[in-house]
């Protein structure tokens, strides 16, 4: 018997790790301006995903294979807690600190999309359940650049649109 609503609650976690990764994207220039950094300064809070995620990939993967459920659901408050943490206080340093611990749970969520199949769905429904997993991540960076859209200068309100989410 399948239990899709492990899906469901996997497809959000994966879609906060993209928002959280992508959030300023969009507003590079006006998160610049209002941290009072470079724009290169926001763009590694975006770059610091792909490096960390290269670096932890197979420990967070053996980590999900010995301890499956444990593992995700670290990735999973580890996100939030980094989407938290971004609220913090008006300045770079805690947006910094924030991406380092979403981007140290990334490995832990999107390395477990075929592990959270195979436990929770039956085998004639993993396929669809790892195409909804998987575009669970698109979606999530659609909704990074939806609101740095609806939000394009009130940045405090979208980052606690994003922890919210998350």
């Amino acid at each position: 018997m399948s239990r899709w609503s492990a899906i469901v609650g996997y497809s959000l976690v994966g879609a906060a790790t993209q928002l959280v990764w992508l959030n300023f994207a969009g507003v590079t220039t006006v998160a610049a301006t209002h941290y009072a950094v470079s724009e290169t300064a926001i763009g590694w809070l975006a770059q610091v995903f792909p490096l960390l995620y290269v670096v932890l990939s197979i420990p967070c993967g053996l980590a999900l294979d010995r301890w499956f459920r444990p593992a995700l659901l670290a990735g999973a408050v580890l996100t939030a807690t980094g989407a938290l943490i971004r609220l913090g206080g008006d300045h770079f340093g805690w947006l910094l600190a924030g991406q380092l611990i979403c981007a140290v749970a990334q490995p832990l969520v999107l390395n477990a999309v075929t592990g959270i199949t195979g436990r929770y769905l039956a085998e004639k429904d993993r396929p669809t359940g790892i195409a909804i997993g998987t575009a669970s991540i698109f979606a999530g960076m659609l909704m990074a650049f939806l609101l740095s859209a609806v939000f394009p200068t009130e940045l405090d309100t979208m980052l606690v649109v994003t922890a919210a989410f998350c």
